[in-house]
C-alpha cells in the first residue's frame, strides 16, 4: 500500500468528510491522517470542537424526537 506523505487539500478534506472519495482515496486519506498531525488538526477545526458535534446531535435528536407520531 503506498501511503501518501502530501498533505491534503481543503478539498479532499472536505470530500473525506462527505464521503465523496472513491474507497482508495478514502484509504490513503485515512493512511496519511494516521502519519500527519497537521492533517488531522485541519480536519478536527472543519468539523469543529468534539463538544459542538455532541451539542449539535442533542439537538438533532430532540427535534426528531418531535417529529416522530
Amino acid at each position: 500500500m503506498k501511503l501518501s506523505t502530501e498533505c491534503l487539500e481543503a478539498s479532499q478534506v472536505d470530500s473525506l468528510l462527505q464521503g465523496n472519495l472513491t474507497p482508495e482515496e478514502y484509504e490513503s486519506a485515512q493512511d496519511h491522517l494516521e502519519l500527519c498531525e497537521t492533517c488531522r488538526a485541519r480536519v478536527e477545526a472543519t468539523i469543529g470542537p468534539e463538544q459542538w458535534w455532541s451539542d449539535v446531535q442533542s439537538v438533532l435528536r430532540s427535534k426528531a424526537s418531535l417529529h416522530v407520531a
